[in-house]
């Protein structure tokens, strides 16, 4: 009957140290590896730039253009609005000090436009592209994504980072002027103009 009792111990004990080490695996390593890559990012982008083609009897056209961290097209749109104040919402997410920044509508006199179907593309923003950018930061990022995309607020933060919110304004633009919405190393959103 020593048997029995041998093949016993030995499980409970198997099962001991698999649980001990899933738990060392799960508290050790589930620090997502972007902490550790986030740096890898460019500090400070303009992902999107803007400009008024034409202003006709208060009416505007105007032009975006949506940049990815090589400055090469990552999509863009073009829309009619009346005269008046642009304002740009956003997400702006900090991580380990790096600021990941999401355009997410345009608002104008005339209404607000959804800006994500511009330039996502497979639920990953285009402006985060990047010949520099490595697979598995590439990776995380994507994961980083699609937890944004679908879990609460402070699940996200409790892993990754803090996420604000915030707009910028301009009003009364100038004709043919170029505008960029910019991120600069403090994490400051901003509107410049060419």
């Amino acid at each position: 009957m020593k048997f029995p009792k041998m093949i016993i111990a030995a499980s409970s004990a198997a099962i001991i140290l698999i649980t001990i080490a899933a738990i060392w695996i799960f508290k050790s390593g589930f620090e997502p590896k972007l902490k550790q890559k986030i740096h890898l990012l460019k500090a400070e982008t303009i992902p999107l730039r803007f400009k008024i083609i034409s202003k006709q009897d208060g009416k505007m056209l105007i032009a975006a253009k949506f940049f990815n961290l090589d400055g090469m097209d990552a999509g863009r749109f073009e829309t009619n609005y009346k005269d008046g104040e642009i304002k740009f919402h956003y997400v702006k997410i900090n991580i380990e000090g790096r600021n990941i920044f999401l355009p997410e509508e345009m608002e104008t006199s005339t209404g607000k436009i959804a800006l994500e179907k511009y330039y996502f593309k497979d639920d990953f923003p285009q402006t985060y592209t990047s010949r520099l950018i490595d697979t598995v930061l590439k990776k995380e990022l994507e994961y980083m994504f699609k937890i944004l995309k679908n879990e609460k607020n402070e699940v996200f933060e409790k892993y990754y980072g803090q996420i604000s919110y915030g707009s910028v304004s301009l009003t009364f633009p100038w004709e043919r002027t170029t505008y960029g919405l910019k991120t600069d190393i403090n994490g400051e959103i901003s509107l410049i103009s060419d």
